[in-house]
C-alpha cells in the first residue's frame, strides 16, 4: 500500500468536498447565482464550466449523494495508488 494512514490518503477528497460545501453555501445562503458557471455548450463562456461544474450543485441532497462517494472512493484512490492518485483524480475530475 503506497500512502502511510488512512487520514493521509483522505486530505485530498477533504478538500475537493470542502470547496463543493463553499460553493453550495454561497449558492444557497448569500444567493449567489452559481448556475452562471456550468457548462454552455458552443459558448466561450460556457468553457469555465469545464473547471466549476463538479463544485455546483442543486440540492442538499445532490450534495450529499456526491460528498459521500468522494470521501469514500477518493480516499481507497490516494491509499491505493499513492504515487498515480493525483494524475487519476485530475483526469477524473475533467
Amino acid at each position: 500500500m503506497a500512502s502511510e494512514s488512512w487520514f493521509s490518503s483522505s486530505v485530498v477528497p477533504f478538500r475537493i468536498v470542502f470547496l463543493m460545501w463553499a460553493v453550495f453555501y454561497l449558492q444557497y445562503v448569500l444567493g449567489w447565482p452559481m448556475s452562471d458557471f456550468g457548462i454552455y455548450p458552443r459558448s466561450l463562456q460556457g468553457l469555465i464550466g469545464i473547471f466549476t461544474a463538479p463544485l455546483i450543485h442543486g440540492s442538499v441532497l445532490h450534495l450529499i449523494s456526491n460528498t459521500l462517494p468522494m470521501l469514500f472512493l477518493g480516499s481507497i484512490l490516494y491509499f491505493i495508488y499513492g504515487k498515480v492518485a493525483s494524475q487519476v483524480f485530475f483526469r477524473a475530475y475533467f
